[in-house]
C-alpha cells in the first residue's frame, strides 16, 4: 500500500511539472495584442486577471486594456467593460513564465476560477524561444502597476512620471526636459528633446527658426494605467511672422516601464500652414547633459561607437533608407538610452542623422541652440531640402520611442537586438481552456492540436503575389475561420476555413482585401480561430 501511494504521489508530481519552460529572452518592448486575437465571443475587461506560472508557483503580474476607436485613437476615461475587435490588451515580456500543466489550476482567494486563456508567445525569428501567461476569470483587485505620477502644479503641465527604470520630467509647458535612470537615479542626463523646423519665405521676411521653446501654453491630461500611461499633451504654437498664433498642436506621450513614445494626434498642423513655411530644415533630437560624459555614442553607421565628452566627433551621417525606423544609442555606466525613431514620408529633401558634441554649444543644421546652450551627445534624424526645394510634410514631428534602461555600457549588438525586438512583434496563440473538476487528476497536458508555420516569404511584395502558411494537424481538424487584421486590429479579409483530416495543409492569401484590393505596405495578421484556439502570425507587406 504504501509502495501505491509514494507511486500515486509522484505521478501526481509529474502531473504538475510545467509542460515547458520559458525560453523567450526579449526585454523591455511591450507586447500588445488587439481584442480580434481572443478565441471568447466576449471579454469583459473587469473580469480578468493575469498570472504567471513559474517554479511551481502563480504570481499574479499587471496587464492593460485599453478601448480603441475605429481610427485608431484612445477613448478617456474609460472605466472598463466589453471589448471589441479594436481595442488592445497590452502585457510586458518580463512577466511571461513558464507554461502550466493542464491539472494545475490557480485557485484565486479560495475558489477556482471556470476559465482561463492561455497566451503563448513565441519569437517569430526563433520560434523555439516561447512564453506563457494566463488570464484568469477573477473579480478580485489585480497587482500595483509600473509607474507612479506626480501631478503638475496648477496652471502648468509640468507633470513626473516615475517607473522602476526611469524618474522623466516635463517643463511647465509639457515639453520632456528631465530623465535619470534606474543604473544613478542621482543623474540628470538630459538637456532638452529638441525640436527644430526653419526655412526662407517672404510670408516670414525672410529666414526664420522654430525651436521647442515655441510650442507653449502647454496642458496635459494623464490617463495611468498597470503597463502604460498615456498622456495627451495639448500646446500652442505661435508665429507671429508666419501669422501663426495660438495653432493647436496635439500629441501623444505614452509612457512605458521602460520608454516612452511621442505621437502626434487628431488634427496635425494645417497643410496650409506646413506650405506656407517653406520649411528647408527639420529635426527632431535628444540633447543630453554634462552627466553624459564618459557615455559612448553608437548608430546603425557607427557601430565602433565613439565618447560623449563634450569635444566634436567624425561621425557617418548618412542612412541606408530615406524612410522608416533608425536606432541611436548613448550607453555608459550612467545606463542607457536607446532612441528609435521614424521618419515621416517627406518630399522634396533628404534625410540624415543628426549628431553633435560640443560643450561650447552651436548646431550642425544652423539653427539658434536652446536648453543649456550645449551638445552632450544630440542624437537625432534631420531633414534637409533639396537646394531648389522645399520640405513637404503632413506635419512638424517625427514618430519616436526612447528607451530609458539601467543597463551599462552596452555596444552596438544590444542596440540592434533591441531595434530587432522592435521591428518584430512576437507571435502569440491563445487558447481558452476549462477548470479541471475538483480532486480530479487529469493526464498531462496534451500538445496543441494544430499549429500554424510562420509566413513565407515575409516580407512579402505585392509582386510575389501572395503569402503561405503551412497548419500542421495532429488529429482531423473542425471547420474554422480565417482573418487577416491591419495593425490596428480591423478585419480586412476573413474567410471560412473547410473542415480537414489530420497532416499538414497549404494556406495561400494573394494580399487582397475582401474588395479584391491589395492591400496598403504595413504589418498584418494572420489569425485561424478553431477548436477553441486562436493562432496568430505576423507578416510584413512591402510596395
Amino acid at each position: 500500500m504504501k509502495r501505491v501511494i509514494t507511486a500515486l504521489l509522484l505521478l501526481a508530481a509529474a502531473a504538475q511539472l510545467p509542460a515547458q519552460g520559458k525560453s523567450l529572452q526579449r526585454r523591455y518592448v511591450p507586447i500588445v495584442i488587439k481584442g480580434i486575437m481572443l478565441p471568447l465571443a466576449s471579454f469583459d475587461s473587469r473580469e480578468w486577471l493575469a498570472f504567471k506560472y513559474q517554479g511551481g508557483r502563480w504570481q499574479a503580474v499587471p496587464f492593460q486594456v485599453d478601448s480603441v476607436q475605429a481610427n485608431g485613437g484612445y477613448k478617456h476615461p474609460w472605466p472598463g467593460g466589453r471589448i471589441d475587435e479594436n481595442d488592445e490588451l497590452v502585457f510586458m515580456p518580463g512577466d511571461l513564465g513558464d507554461r502550466a500543466p493542464a491539472s494545475y489550476w490557480h485557485d484565486i482567494a479560495g475558489e477556482r476560477p471556470p476559465q482561463r486563456l492561455e497566451f503563448e508567445f513565441y519569437d517569430q525569428l526563433d520560434p523555439a524561444r516561447k512564453g506563457w501567461l494566463y488570464l484568469y476569470r477573477s473579480s478580485q483587485p489585480g497587482p500595483a502597476g509600473y509607474h507612479s505620477h506626480i501631478d503638475a502644479p496648477a496652471g502648468t503641465a509640468a507633470d513626473t512620471v516615475v517607473t522602476p527604470s526611469y524618474r522623466l520630467g516635463h517643463n511647465p509647458d509639457g515639453w520632456i526636459d528631465y530623465i535619470t535612470l534606474a543604473a544613478d537615479p542621482r543623474l540628470d542626463l538630459l538637456d532638452r528633446l529638441k525640436l527644430r523646423l526653419a526655412g526662407n519665405t517672404s510670408a516670414a521676411g525672410g529666414y526664420y527658426a522654430l525651436v521647442e521653446d515655441t510650442l507653449n501654453k502647454g496642458e496635459c491630461s494623464p490617463w495611468p494605467g498597470p503597463i502604460r500611461l498615456m498622456r495627451d499633451q495639448r500646446s500652442k504654437l505661435s508665429v507671429p511672422r508666419l501669422l501663426i498664433r495660438d495653432a493647436p498642436i496635439d500629441y501623444r506621450l505614452t509612457y512605458y516601464p521602460f520608454s516612452v513614445t511621442l505621437g502626434v494626434q487628431g488634427e496635425q498642423v494645417n497643410y496650409f500652414i506646413i506650405a506656407l513655411a517653406k520649411a528647408k530644415t527639420l529635426r527632431q533630437s535628444l540633447d543630453l547633459s554634462p552627466a553624459a560624459a564618459g557615455m559612448r555614442f553608437y548608430s546603425e553607421a557607427n557601430r565602433g561607437g565613439v565618447a560623449i565628452d563634450g569635444q566634436a566627433d567624425g561621425v557617418e551621417a548618412n542612412l541606408a533608407t530615406q524612410t522608416g525606423m533608425h536606432w541611436a544609442m548613448a550607453s555608459g555606466v550612467q545606463g542607457t538610452f536607446v532612441l528609435v525613431m521614424e521618419m515621416p514620408d517627406i518630399k522634396g529633401g533628404t534625410t540624415r542623422l543628426y549628431y553633435r558634441d560640443s560643450r561650447s554649444g552651436g548646431t550642425e543644421d544652423g539653427t539658434p541652440e536652446s536648453g543649456d546652450g550645449r551638445s552632450y551627445g544630440d542624437m537625432g534624424l534631420w531633414a534637409q531640402a533639396n537646394s531648389n526645394s522645399d520640405l513637404a510634410m503632413s506635419q512638424i514631428t517625427m514618430g519616436f520611442t526612447l528607451y530609458m534602461l539601467p543597463e551599462r555600457s552596452r555596444d552596438a549588438s544590444f542596440a540592434d537586438s533591441l531595434f530587432t525586438w522592435v521591428r518584430q512583434p512576437l507571435g502569440v496563440a491563445i487558447a481558452e481552456q476549462t477548470a479541471p473538476p475538483v480532486g480530479v487528476a487529469l493526464a498531462p497536458q496534451q500538445p496543441q492540436q494544430f499549429g500554424i508555420s510562420a509566413a513565407w516569404p515575409n516580407p512579402v511584395t505585392a509582386a510575389a503575389g501572395s503569402a503561405q502558411w503551412r497548419i500542421t494537424a495532429l488529429h482531423p481538424l473542425q471547420a474554422g475561420e480565417v482573418r487577416i487584421c491591419n495593425s490596428l486590429g480591423q478585419t480586412v479579409r476573413s474567410w471560412p476555413l473547410a473542415a480537414a483530416g489530420a497532416g499538414d495543409h497549404l494556406l495561400t492569401w494573394d494580399l487582397r482585401d475582401g474588395r479584391g484590393i491589395t492591400v496598403a505596405p504595413g504589418i498584418y495578421y494572420l489569425q485561424v480561430r478553431l477548436e477553441g484556439a486562436a493562432l496568430t502570425r505576423m507578416v510584413q507587406v512591402l510596395r
